[in-house]
């Protein structure tokens, strides 16, 4: 509803100085050519209020008005179950775009709110110790799929994007490769 008010407001405030300018002074504005397969020809103060409108609806996304608002909440657990802890000292959570407010609790979980432009979901990067496990990219947008040996399940309440467990996979042992000594071959 927000936004269809601000779009209002956008649309039809223009229309104030336009209808004072059209009786105040000669109207000599003109607005021709094609538009979208129409032939255009306009002229007065309807030409520069048609003008500002296509000026608006052309740059929809980038006024800031189809912001929409989510909290993502998830617990992160090893392959056997068990919340891992969150290392102080590195930044464990990439974020894309910027990160908007995180909180880290002891046992594995957290909630992260963050703002968004309507139809573009952020990517979650998850990435714990290093030398112990994995770092993992989780999509957010509803339509992407989920790879389920990761994020099981991915719920939508409202506002909210519940990702009931992440779980991270330990880095494949490292195997030292055996040491190969070629022999010539005979003449």
């Amino acid at each position: 509803m927000h936004d269809l008010v601000t779009l209002a407001v956008i649309v039809l405030l223009p229309i104030v100085p336009a209808f004072i300018l059209f009786h105040a002074l000669p109207s000599t504005a003109v607005v021709s050519g094609p538009l979208q397969g129409l032939k255009i020809n306009l002229g007065g103060a309807f030409a520069a209020y048609f003008a500002l409108l296509v000026l608006v609806f052309w740059t929809h996304n980038i006024w800031g008005v189809n912001e929409s608002h989510f909290e993502v909440s998830a617990r992160v657990v090893d392959e056997e179950g068990q919340p891992i802890k969150w290392p102080i000292t590195e930044n464990v959570l990439g974020l894309v775009p910027e990160p908007g407010d995180l909180s880290l609790q002891d046992d594995g979980n957290f909630t992260w709110r963050i703002t968004t432009r309507s139809g573009r979901f952020p990517k979650l990067i998850l990435n714990v110790d290093k030398e112990k496990y994995q770092a993992i990219t989780i999509p957010l947008d509803p339509k992407s799929p989920l790879d389920s040996t990761v994020v099981p399940e991915r719920v939508f309440k409202d506002d909210r994007i519940v990702l009931n467990k992440i779980i991270l996979h330990r880095l494949p042992k490292y195997v030292a490769a055996q040491t190969v000594v070629a022999t010539p071959l005979p003449p």
